[in-house]
């Protein structure tokens, strides 16, 4: 599926996927696309953070290690040996509204290191619970 994607962006943009892509984010200033397609919702009391958050744009983000299922949740296919991707997983909070955001930031590393950035959107619940673990 990947290669047919690549094959039909070289050929409408003249880009490479990951290059079309970030061309969209960066020069169209549009919204990462949101992963809903995932079975389940996140486990939020799996949910730990690793190392110190960092500031970026008047954000905080904790770095989420992925420890549940990330297919299940994200709809994405990267526990498998079929290929070498992984996520990136991050909790933001917000410092001018003094709030978690509405979504974690996830970011699909893939095995050619092309990066791909979507929004996984949280329910009420799970921010007022990542909330406490911030």
């Amino acid at each position: 599926m990947r290669g047919e994607m690549e094959a039909c962006c070289q050929l409408r943009t003249g880009r490479t996927l990951a290059q079309h892509y970030n061309h969209l984010l960066v020069q169209e200033e549009v919204e990462p696309p949101e992963l809903t397609a995932g079975t389940r919702r996140i486990p939020v009391d799996k949910v730990s953070f690793a190392d110190e958050p960092s500031e970026c744009d008047g954000r905080l983000l904790f770095y989420v290690p992925v420890g549940f299922d990330p297919d299940a949740v994200f709809g994405t296919h990267v526990a498998t040996a079929e290929n070498d991707d992984w996520l990136n997983v991050y909790a933001a909070y917000d410092l001018n509204t003094g709030k978690p955001c509405s979504a974690l930031d996830v970011i699909l590393v893939c095995g050619d290191s092309s990066e791909f950035a979507f929004r996984y959107p949280l329910a009420k619940q799970e921010q007022a619970a990542l909330l406490e673990k911030m």
